[in-house]
C-alpha cells in the first residue's frame, strides 16, 4: 500500500514513481494544516509553469498538489491534459480525498487554476493545483445507526407515562454513536413517516433536543442535519425549518460518543424508523 493517495473528482494520483505512467504527484502542500484565514493567492513558480495571478480575497484552507503526467501515446496524452483542465469544473466544488495509513479523510472546494506548462517532450508534461476549501475541517468514515419507536417490554409502544422502564425484549429508541477524529462533529438525523404530531430527538445527558412540530405522512421522510441547523421534508430542497418549535443543535466531540433518543409525538401509523450519523472529522 503507498503511503497516500489522492483523489481530485474522479482522478485517482499515486505518488510519483517512474514504473507508474499516468498522473502522479510530487507534492503535497497544506493537506493537515488548519484555515490560513484572510489572505491573498499570488503568482507562484510551480515547476516549469506558474498560477495566474488571483487578487481574492479568502477565509479557509487552501493546499497545493504538483506532479507530472506520463503517457507514451501523443493523443492519450493530450486526452489526460483536457481532464486535468476539466478539474475547474466551472467554478463548483469537487470532492478531494487523500488515503493515508490511518485512513480516507475528505474536503469539498473550489479550484483556483490549473495551470499546465507547454509540453517539453511529446511523452509528458508537469502539472499543478490549487484548491480552496472554504470550510477546512476532513471528513473520515461515515457511522450510522438505526432504530424504531421506543417500545417496552410486552409491545406496549409511545406515548407512554414517565417514568418507563425498559425491560429485556423492548426497544429504547436510542442510538449511539462515536467521533473517532480531532475535531467536532455534526450529527445528521432522519424520521420516516407515520408520525402524526412529529417527533422528538434529544442527547442522553445533556437533555439538548430538536422538536419538529408537524405531520410525516407515510412515506415522506424528514432530515435534520446540525451543521447547517436546517429541516427538509422528502429532498434537500424541501425546507421545513419553521416546523422547529425547539433547536438545540449539539455536535459530538473529538474521541466523545453520544446517544440520542427518539420519540414520535402524537398517533403513530405503520412502523416509523430513525436514523442517526456523522463522519469522523479531524482538523
Amino acid at each position: 500500500m503507498v503511503d497516500k493517495l489522492v483523489e481530485i473528482a474522479d482522478l485517482v494520483i499515486p505518488p510519483n514513481d517512474t514504473s507508474v505512467s499516468g498522473f502522479v504527484y510530487n507534492l503535497i502542500k497544506d493537506w493537515y494544516s488548519g484555515p490560513t484565514g484572510d489572505s491573498q493567492q499570488e503568482r507562484r513558480d510551480s515547476g516549469d509553469g506558474y498560477f495566474d495571478e488571483v487578487d481574492m480575497d479568502y477565509n479557509g484552507l487552501v493546499v497545493s498538489f504538483e506532479g507530472v503526467c506520463v503517457d507514451y501515446d501523443k493523443v492519450s496524452l493530450a486526452r489526460k491534459k483536457a481532464r486535468f483542465a476539466a478539474l475547474r469544473n466551472n467554478g463548483l466544488s469537487i470532492p478531494v480525498s487523500v488515503t493515508d495509513p490511518l485512513g480516507k479523510t475528505t474536503r469539498y472546494g473550489k479550484v483556483l487554476s490549473t495551470p499546465i506548462p507547454h509540453t517539453r517532450h511529446l511523452t509528458s508534461f508537469s502539472w499543478a493545483i490549487d484548491i480552496l476549501f472554504t470550510d477546512p475541517l476532513r471528513y473520515g468514515d461515515l457511522v450510522s445507526g438505526s432504530t424504531g419507536i421506543p417500545v417496552a417490554t410486552g409491545g406496549r409502544t409511545w406515548p407512554a407515562t414517565w417514568p418507563l422502564l425498559w425491560g429485556g425484549g423492548g426497544n429504547d429508541g436510542r442510538i449511539t454513536l462515536t467521533n473517532e477524529g480531532t475535531a467536532p462533529a455534526w450529527p445528521r438525523f432522519r424520521a420516516t413517516g407515520g408520525q402524526a404530531g412529529g417527533f422528538r430527538v434529544s442527547e442522553v445527558g445533556t437533555g439538548k433536543e430538536i422538536i419538529v412540530n408537524r405531520t410525516i405522512p407515510l412515506g415522506s421522510y424528514v432530515d435534520l442535519d446540525s451543521a447547517t441547523e436546517s429541516a427538509t421534508i422528502d429532498g434537500p430542497n424541501n425546507n421545513i425549518s419553521g416546523s422547529l418549535s425547539k433547536e438545540e443543535w449539539w455536535s459530538v466531540g473529538p474521541g466523545e460518543t453520544a446517544t440520542f433518543q427518539f420519540n414520535p409525538l402524537g398517533d403513530v401509523t405503520g412502523d416509523p424508523q430513525y436514523y442517526a450519523e456523522l463522519n469522523h472529522t479531524f482538523q
